[in-house]
């Protein structure tokens, strides 16, 4: 969850200055988009290994980003977390290189989560 934590906090702190949205929903969009990513990318591996299409409606990946959604919202704006995150990662000596891993950590994710699909989408004989 700290990787989480610390997504949440970076965003937050990006679309504090940036965007005219709350920060706290663009920050919590993000962190439950990055979620689901791996929970669709758990559904595209276990594809790949029994080597049948594991589907996923469109409507189930909307009822599982609205479930994180609401957990997430719970867990940072409900008991203001943003402010103890603050605290935690306010002197970080590392915020380039953290922001860094971040973004390749968000690639790599989107990247795992697409190139799984084309996959399985090239795989018609399953």
């Amino acid at each position: 969850m700290r990787v989480f934590d610390y997504l949440y906090y970076r965003a937050h702190r990006f679309y504090l200055k940036t965007e005219k949205v709350p920060p706290e929903l663009s920050a919590i969009s993000l962190v439950s988009l990055m979620q689901l990513l791996h929970i669709l990318s758990f559904f595209l591996l276990l594809s790949v290994f029994v080597k049948k299409k594991v589907m996923v409606g469109k409507l189930i990946v909307v009822v599982i980003f609205i479930i994180i959604s609401i957990f997430n919202y719970k867990r940072y704006v409900k008991n203001k977390r943003f402010e103890r995150l603050n605290s935690i990662f306010k002197y970080d000596i590392n915020v380039i290189r953290n922001g860094w891993l971040l973004m390749t950590y968000m690639i790599l994710n989107l990247a795992l989560v697409f190139s799984l699909a084309i996959y399985i989408g090239n795989h018609k004989d399953w």
